[in-house]
């Protein structure tokens, strides 16, 4: 969630021309709808064409950090699991 704010506040800093982006909370809002779901490339409609293409990158920068901290949250729980149910591990076949 941190990083989502950090990444809201600094799009409502580059991009609070476009309506979309002038408040905290819209930017807020939008960069959790784009975070879980997607976003739209016409919400820089109204930012010069070199914004525009900034905040495109921007954008996809940010959805490249999401998905990275995702999979490493992932990665980190199951490993934790795993060594969890290693200690405790029974099988199938025991040999009494």
């Amino acid at each position: 969630m941190t990083v989502i704010i950090y990444f809201s506040m600094i799009s409502q800093l580059f991009f609070g021309i476009d309506e979309h982006f002038r408040t905290f909370t819209n930017s807020l809002i939008l960069m959790l709808y784009t975070a879980f779901s997607g976003y739209d490339p016409t919400w820089f409609s109204e930012l010069p064409q070199f914004m525009q293409t900034v905040a495109v990158y921007y954008m996809q920068f940010f959805l490249v950090i999401n998905v990275l901290l995702l999979m490493n949250y992932v990665v980190a729980i199951m490993t934790d699991r795993y060594a969890a149910l290693q200690s405790s591990r029974l099988g199938l076949l025991r040999d009494d």
